[in-house]
């Protein structure tokens, strides 16, 4: 059943992630914006079950998204938007929430306003970063290549795939048991293994179809 309920779930996931990124760059846009929101209302939801916790998952939600958007808006329009003007919206939010903080008088607002704030460096800037990927790729300012988020993404379902199938069939040396108990060295030997394959298949097959530049 676990085996089942993973395996509907990843490839329900991988149709919408492939769906957006090959339908054009507003939907990778906001494909990613709305990762951003889930992940950090996710996040902020298992850190507030911690005792001693109170994070507002409305003022971390936007700080994190005002970031992303600031982030995405840089990549998209190089050099015609001030940076600062994009980040305008972010530095407000800022300093809503420090303001927010001082009056909400909880146990630990110093905790509070780390576990608020992390979201933006582990959720919403590497989200924002991808659009620096996918966007002004040795082409037009404003063009949009699909081609190295696609793959990005295929190697690491590949790799996962990979590191799952070995890792229950022959899986006996375990890789680093006291963070990730089931993990094994053949799993991620195998991972990577299903990774190399995959990235001489795209390159044989697919890159004349998703990148418009070759070398």
């Amino acid at each position: 059943m676990n085996f089942l309920i993973r395996t509907v779930t990843a490839i329900v996931y991988a149709a919408v992630m492939l769906f957006c990124i090959l339908k054009g760059g507003p939907w990778f846009v906001g494909l990613f914006g709305v990762c951003t929101i889930l992940s950090t209302i996710e996040y902020t939801g298992l850190v507030n079950k911690h005792k001693g916790t109170d994070v507002s998952r409305l003022w971390a939600t936007i700080a994190a998204f005002t970031f992303y958007a600031a982030i995405v808006g840089i990549s998209v329009t190089p050099g015609t938007v001030p940076g600062i003007i994009l980040f305008l919206p972010f530095i407000f939010t800022v300093i809503v929430i420090m303001i927010h903080e001082l009056y909400r008088q909880k146990p630990s607002p110093v905790n509070d306003l780390a576990h608020t704030f992390f979201p933006i460096v582990y959720i919403a800037l590497p989200f924002g970063l991808l659009s620096f990927v996918a966007f002004n790729v040795q082409g037009p300012a404003t063009g949009y290549e699909p081609g190295i988020p696609l793959a990005l993404f295929v190697f690491l379902w590949c790799n996962d795939v990979g590191a799952y199938c070995t890792g229950c069939t022959i899986g006996r040396h375990k890789l680093f048991e006291r963070v990730s108990p089931k993990k094994t060295w053949e799993g991620s030997i195998g991972g990577a293994v299903l990774t190399v394959i995959a990235a001489i298949l795209m390159h044989r097959y697919l890159a004349h179809m998703y990148f418009s530049y070759q070398t």
